[in-house]
């Protein structure tokens, strides 16, 4: 058990940092400084790497002890930002950017799931 916890703490870390690193350049870009677009990035990104990490557990490593809690739990746990995502389209209804609000809760959502589903697709066609 304590590996466990280790290794979901290696992955935080790493996750954590990757967050932050794309959040940072993201704000950097600033395209529309109203839209939080390092965090969906984040939340895209790693729908993605699950997408393509959850598919590769089920088709190579169903049981993979250490490497589920390092990637799934860790890396993407702390690379990908619920709790943001929801605090900051909180924040654009809040201050009456609703369209705005309305894009970023409707466009994570179904970019997520696309991306799931994209990297279970890519997954399927290397593995199968």
């Amino acid at each position: 058990m304590i590996t466990k916890i280790f290794m979901v703490g290696v992955g935080g870390f790493f996750g954590c940092i990757s967050r932050f690193l794309i959040c940072y350049i993201a704000a950097k870009i600033n395209y529309t400084p109203t839209l939080p677009w390092g965090t969906m990035l984040a939340n895209i990104s790693g729908c993605f790497i699950i997408g393509l990490i959850g598919c590769y557990f089920q088709i190579k490593h169903p049981t993979s002890p250490l490497l589920a809690p390092l990637l799934i739990t860790g890396f993407l746990g702390g690379l990908t930002t619920f709790s943001s995502y929801s605090l900051e389209s909180f924040t654009l209804f809040q201050e009456g950017y609703f369209f705005h609000g309305l894009f970023n809760v409707t466009s994570q959502v179904i970019l997520g799931m696309i991306a799931i589903a994209a990297g279970f697709k890519l997954i399927n066609h290397f593995f199968s």
